[in-house]
């Protein structure tokens, strides 16, 4: 079973990506790209990538979690530019929700998440170049299912 990791990464932080996409000033596209490339290569070392759909699943998921670190440091700067955390208006403070902090908490969760599975996703991938399918838990038994993660993790704007 193949993992689409952009669609991960999509699905770890939706409506900031939507607003990233949609600023014509950032090509966040290309961004995307480059960091799912680059948390590739974090993982893989000086192992060929294979290509995505023999990337066995807990990789997969170890690498969308790495890309989605990447890309968080460029939405938070796009956040601190575009938006607003409170307003002074007629003596009153309008406070708004602040999605850099969000964003900075949802890093460090990936973060711990990431050190915490590295040997699951290398495991996984030492047991695919041997020719075992592994499935998407890790050695604990934990799930790493990205509904469970999501849950898990609360809404992240």
């Amino acid at each position: 079973m193949s993992v689409d990791i952009s669609a991960q990464v999509t699905s770890i932080f939706p409506t900031t990506e939507n607003s990233l996409l949609a600023d014509a000033a950032i090509d966040y596209a290309a961004e995307k790209v480059k960091a799912i490339s680059r948390a590739k290569r974090q993982l893989y070392g000086s192992r060929t990538v294979p290509a995505e759909a023999d990337i066995p699943e807990v990789a997969a998921y170890w690498v969308s979690d790495q890309a989605a670190v990447y890309l968080i440091p460029l939405a938070i700067d796009w956040y601190m530019n575009k938006s607003r955390i409170s307003d002074n208006k007629e003596n009153m403070t309008i406070t708004y929700h602040n999605a850099v902090t969000a964003l900075e908490k949802l890093r460090d969760e990936l973060a711990a998440a990431l050190s915490l599975h590295k040997q699951d996703a290398l495991e996984a991938i030492d047991t695919a170049v041997r020719g075992v399918d592994v499935p998407a838990v890790s050695v604990q038994g934990m799930a790493i299912d990205p509904l469970a993660r999501a849950m898990a993790r609360g809404p992240v704007f």
